[in-house]
Parts: structure tokens; C-alpha cells; sequence
């Protein structure tokens, strides 16, 4: 994939001359008009976060290479550790800046005394209803996370359970059950009904959200 061009709607006007593709053929796809995606086309309006990833799909790229031109390296390429391996990593956060890969493809970067740095290496917190409020967060953004502050309801958690990490958007039920669901509901299977005490599993909120890498 070429990397000289800089904006992304260069990369799509790119990648749309490369597969003869015209603007009435990516916004039927995307779901919105022709002249809407010609706006987006211009720099006149930006689309939602949604669409670009739409746009990616049917373009058959990443929306990492579509914001930036590059890909994320394969996450197998990265140092792996199970967590059963890294048993410790919570209680050396203070003093250590690693790769860790967990089984639940969520990758920490960097971390501080009270937070660190995140990247999901998955689609599981992609919202896929447009008409829908909930927080998107693309596969390859880094997610930044407090350690320190209590959960909040609706807040998006990091949470490790039966061995794995993963983020997930938390209800409580009632004070001994919880809600801990992936925003995208392709995998509405895998969410969590949890019975227990939240703070067992808690391992921190997510509290920011960088989409260009």
C-alpha cells in the first residue's frame, strides 16, 4: 500500500481509482448519499467514525491505513505472555515500560503510577449502530486507563477474568450481579453476566481514546 499520500480521503480517492471504484459505488456500501460522501470527499464535512471504518471495509483496507497510511504490525510479531505468566505485571506497573499481549488481544505499551497505555488489538468495542451513542473504539486505538479511580456504571472497564483481559462496558444488575458487555454486538455471545463483587475483577476505567496512531 502506497504511503505518499497524507490525508485520508487521498488514500480513498487512491484506493478507488486502483479498484475502479465511483463515489456513488462507496456510499451506496457505506449507507449514505453520493453527495454526502462527496462532502466528506472535500474536507466540506467529516464523516463519523463509523463510516471511515465502513469505508475501510469495502475498500478492503485497514482504518489504521486509512488514517495513517501504515499498518499496525501483526500483534503474533509481538513479545506474548500469558497472564497466568504475568502474574505479577499489576504489581510492577509502577517501574516497568513492556509489551505484554494478553490471550484477549489487548496490548499495554506504557504505564505510569496511576495509569497506563493500552492498545486493543481487536474489533470487540467497534459500535456498529450509527444512531447509537456509545463510545467506538477501533481495532489498533490506544486507550488509556486509570488504575485508581472507582467504576462507574456505563463506564468502559478493563476487567481480567478467567485469566484474560478484556474491555467491557459495565451495568450492574444489582449490587452481586453485572452487565460487562462488548460494544460490538457481532460478539454478543461472549458478554459477561457477572456474580460477584465488581472490584474482584476490576483493573481499571478506560478514561481517554487515541484513534490516529
Amino acid at each position: 500500500m502506497e504511503k505518499n499520500v497524507t490525508n485520508w480521503t487521498d488514500r480513498v480517492k487512491s484506493k478507488a481509482k486502483e479498484q475502479n471504484l465511483k463515489n456513488v459505488d462507496i456510499a451506496r456500501a457505506v449507507g449514505c448519499t453520493e453527495g454526502t460522501f462527496s462532502l466528506w470527499m472535500s474536507g466540506a464535512r467529516n464523516p463519523k467514525l463509523n463510516n471511515k471504518i465502513a469505508i475501510a471495509k469495502f475498500l478492503g483496507v485497514s482504518i489504521d491505513w486509512l488514517e495513517t497510511g501504515e499498518d499496525l504490525p501483526d500483534p503474533k510479531t509481538l513479545p506474548y505472555i500469558s497472564l497466568d505468566e504475568a502474574s505479577t505485571f499489576f504489581d510492577e506497573l509502577d517501574d516497568r515500560r513492556q509489551e505484554v499481549l494478553s490471550e484477549s488481544a489487548i496490548c499495554i505499551i506504557e504505564s505510569d503510577h496511576k495509569s497506563f497505555l493500552l492498545r486493543l488489538e481487536n474489533d470487540t468495542m467497534v459500535n456498529q449502530t450509527p444512531s447509537d451513542t456509545a463510545i467506538s473504539i477501533p481495532k489498533g486505538a490506544k486507550v488509556q486507563v486509570d488504575t485508581v479511580i472507582p467504576p462507574e456504571p456505563g463506564k468502559i472497564l478493563l476487567i481480567e477474568h478467567d485469566g484474560e483481559l478484556s474491555l467491557r462496558q459495565w451495568q450492574p444488575i444489582s449490587k452481586s450481579q453485572h452487565s460487562l458487555r462488548f460494544i460490538n454486538r457481532l460478539y454478543g455471545n461472549f458478554d459477561l453476566n457477572y456474580a460477584g463483587d465488581i472490584k474482584d475483577i476490576y483493573k481499571g476505567t478506560a478514561v481517554g481514546v487515541s484513534f490516529l496512531l
